[in-house]
């Protein structure tokens, strides 16, 4: 009877650390997912070299910087005919001030040029900035699919193979740590 009592209490803490292992496991795991998205890319991106979506993602990224350098190109060449046909005003010489061109009139010439120069720049560029937000927001949609094959990759891997990935030891023991020192928060947190 005493063994029958042995066995089931040690079945129990064997269980009951089990659960706690795997707890502290997938929170490391989390923790290992939300590091920074260069981590990101430097540790996981092999995983995604043949996804389909992810390859999609380098060709219009691609795309989207050719209309960049295309922008670029034609923004020298037409700032530069505007600028030829809108001359920055000129500082007003002392002769000029005589025959009444003013600093005032000088001031409202040179606000009147700087809103024109905003304008011109702004619809240059704009086929440039429309290329960035793209590339920006399908720079996002790439660490999203890293992380989903990063996320099933760890479920498949074991704890030791998991403590070759560079960082995962620290945050396993940050998960450690924050067991010991809440352990039945942590548990609700991390036990489901």
């Amino acid at each position: 009877m005493k063994k029958l009592l042995a066995i089931v209490v040690l079945g129990l803490l064997t269980a009951c650390s089990n659960k706690v292992d795997k707890a502290i496991e997938k929170c490391a795991d989390f923790q290992i997912i939300s590091e920074s998205d260069t981590y990101l890319r430097n540790q996981f991106s092999s995983l995604v070299l043949n996804d389909p979506k992810y390859i999609d993602t380098l060709k219009r990224i691609k795309e989207e910087k050719k209309i960049q350098q295309s922008t670029n190109a034609k923004y020298e060449i037409e700032y530069q005919k505007w600028i030829k046909a809108h001359p920055r005003p000129i500082i007003p010489t002392y002769d000029q001030v005589q025959k009444g061109y003013t600093f005032q009139k000088y001031k409202q010439l040179m606000n009147e040029w700087r809103e024109a120069d905003k304008i011109i720049t702004s619809s240059l560029l704009s086929p440039w900035n429309s290329a960035k937000k793209r590339i920006d927001d399908l720079e996002e949609l790439q660490i999203v699919i890293i992380k989903m094959s990063a996320r099933e990759n760890l479920k498949k891997k074991s704890l030791k193979e998991k403590s070759l990935i560079n960082k995962y030891n620290k945050n396993f023991e940050k998960c450690e740590k924050a067991h010991k020192q809440a352990p039945k928060s942590f548990m609700l947190n991390w036990s489901k």
